[in-house]
């Protein structure tokens, strides 16, 4: 399938490692020009090569925090410098700390608030008027599936409330733009075996004295399919909302998840 895409300038953040690196490479891989973009120089310096000598596209990196205004005027101008207007841009930002609400005070709520909602809000003013005169343009937002189902076993509060702050901003959004040709979709993002999930079940199966391996069979039978997903696979379907073959998808989430999410919709 020709998706349609080739030549087209697209950011991704948080593309130093995992689900972003990931993206990045199947948009490359399409023949899209790709701004990747994190917080950490080398890290990143060092995908973009990988990403570069992969892809069919142009790749070019700048460090910088998408999560403060500054960062993002900083890509997005960046990105025009380079490519030109962004016709795509998949906004992904690391999730917030693990904590319950006794113990949370206000500034950890408005730090994860600037993070999850703020972030998109900062990108959407800087590229959609472009998108918007060319009638063309594509937002996916990397998001949680507990927007879905909300977490429960791990104490995730502040990922519970800002994801569905984020996903009520998408929406309305999308409803908004959806006449000038831009799509915004978000991701409902669950067990997809990234660097940091590998981190996380190493240290957990050291502090119980049980192999690694035990601790990932444990997790996935919670997960239909029976495993993790890979985040290629997430990818995947990250560049089929970005290309213009989904221009009849909007306004939606899309769990991608192994099935694990127990909601109807």
């Amino acid at each position: 399938m020709d998706l349609g895409i080739a030549g087209k300038t697209a950011i991704v953040s948080g593309s130093s490692k995992g689900i972003g690196r990931a993206v990045a490479t199947a948009l490359a891989a399409e023949g899209c020009n790709v701004m990747m973009t994190a917080r950490g120089r080398e890290a990143l310096e060092e995908s973009a090569a990988g990403v570069r000598a992969l892809g069919a596209g142009a790749v070019d990196a700048v460090a910088a925090d998408m999560t403060t205004e500054a960062g993002v005027d900083r890509v997005v101008q960046t990105c025009r410098e380079r490519f030109g207007p962004v016709d795509i841009a998949v906004s992904n930002v690391a999730g917030p700390k693990s904590l319950r609400f006794e113990g949370t005070d206000d500034e950890a709520f408005m730090d994860a608030y600037r993070a999850m909602v703020m972030s998109v809000v900062w990108l959407a003013r800087r590229i959609l008027p472009d998108m918007r005169e060319r009638g063309w343009g594509r937002i996916v937002n990397i998001g949680s599936d507990c927007v879905k189902d909300v977490h429960r076993e791990v104490p995730l509060l502040l990922a519970n409330v800002n994801r569905a702050a984020a996903l009520g901003l998408l929406k309305t959004l999308a409803d908004e733009v959806a006449a000038d040709g831009v799509t915004v979709n978000n991701i409902g993002v669950g067990g997809i075996l990234t660097e940091n999930r590998i981190t996380f079940h190493q240290q957990f199966a050291e502090s119980q004295g049980v192999d690694v391996a035990d601790v990932q069979n444990a997790n996935a039978e919670h997960i239909p399919v029976g495993r993790f997903g890979e985040p290629a696979e997430l990818a995947a379907v990250v560049t089929f909302l970005c290309s213009t073959q989904s221009s009849y998808v909007t306004g939606e989430t899309i769990a991608v998840n192994g099935g694990r999410s127990r909601t109807l919709l």
